[in-house]
């Protein structure tokens, strides 16, 4: 088993209750303690990059500047294609984590992607914002649904997942390879609030030059 930040704050938040109960302990300081617990409980939970609950692949070290795109929530009729369309100018490719449900609706699009040479990884079945909280069988199973759809319409099994809104749990991982999937998380994000603000694909040229 692999040793993650999460074994350890385990292990420290025990103490911290522990301590919470011993008299020679001030109250108020062991239940700061606590609360930076929790604190960093959350930190975990929405930043991938943080690597709380296992490993997480969010950036590459390479010997020259490189820059790996990411798109999430399609395939989306309005966004996908034009996002096709200049990729397809600058000769860029990316790789697009999609909605299950989403390519089932408009799998012309996602196999345009693939012919396109774009890499296409899972976003999960719905991307619902309860499915962080999801248990782990109904997670598997939803994340198995969506890799089963996904390669069905392009001919290809996904090998890389992003979960719904980048956020972890104590079950992802443990799930994730179950299925043979790699997580991918991002350093970087234009904010354009899951494809609903498209103009602010641009910020990404401003948070690559700095």
């Amino acid at each position: 088993m692999r040793l993650t930040p999460s074994h350890i704050w385990s292990v420290t938040l025990l103490v911290s209750t522990i301590l919470l109960f011993v008299q020679s302990i001030s109250p108020y300081f062991a239940l700061a303690l606590i609360v930076t617990h929790f604190c960093i409980l959350i930190l975990g939970i929405l930043h991938l990059r943080l690597q709380f609950f296992g490993i997480s692949l969010c950036f590459v070290k390479t010997s020259a500047p490189f820059i790996y795109l990411t798109f999430d929530d399609g395939p989306d009729p309005l966004v996908t294609p034009a996002v096709l369309d200049l990729l397809a100018e600058y000769r860029f490719k990316a790789t697009f984590f999609c909605i299950g449900n989403k390519a089932t609706q408009h799998p012309e699009i996602l196999k345009r992607c693939r012919n396109e040479g774009h890499t296409i990884g899972v976003h999960d079945l719905t991307h619902s914002f309860l499915s962080n909280i999801r248990r782990p069988k109904s997670m598997e199973q939803e994340i198995s649904e969506a890799t089963l759809l996904l390669a069905e319409i392009t001919g290809t099994t996904p090998t890389l997942y992003r979960p719904p809104i980048g956020l972890s749990n104590p079950y992802l991982h443990k799930v994730l390879k179950n299925l043979g999937l790699v997580c991918v998380g991002f350093n970087r994000w234009p904010g354009d609030a899951g494809n609903k603000r498209p103009e602010r694909i641009g910020r990404i040229l401003k948070q690559i030059k700095s």
